[in-house]
């Protein structure tokens, strides 16, 4: 898969992370409130909806993690071609103190 198609899923998943994390601080505000108005009903809807929202969220945490770890591998291994291309570095050496 090319870098800038990866750059652009990392930009994008970033986007919805942030909306993400928009929604789940709405919804522990909800939570709050549901707690100082003594509204059970409120505070269980809040509780269930936290929860899966933060899984949502530690599930898109994961991915780009998952996808940030693949650019930089990938960048790094175009510098490496590019330095050993131009000769700036010996066999090896390069990958070994880079990883």
């Amino acid at each position: 898969m090319p870098c800038r198609l990866k750059l652009l899923r990392v930009v994008a998943l970033l986007l919805c992370k942030t909306v993400l994390d928009d929604k789940s601080a709405r919804l522990q505000g909800l939570l709050f409130k549901a707690v100082f108005t003594k509204d059970r009903t409120g505070f269980v809807q809040s509780i269930k909806a936290n929860i899966v929202w933060h899984i949502l969220i530690s599930i898109l945490t994961s991915t780009i993690d998952y996808y940030v770890t693949s650019l930089r591998l990938d960048w790094q291994d175009r510098m490496y071609a590019w330095l050993k291309s131009l000769g700036l570095c010996s066999r090896g050496m390069l990958l070994r103190t880079a990883r």
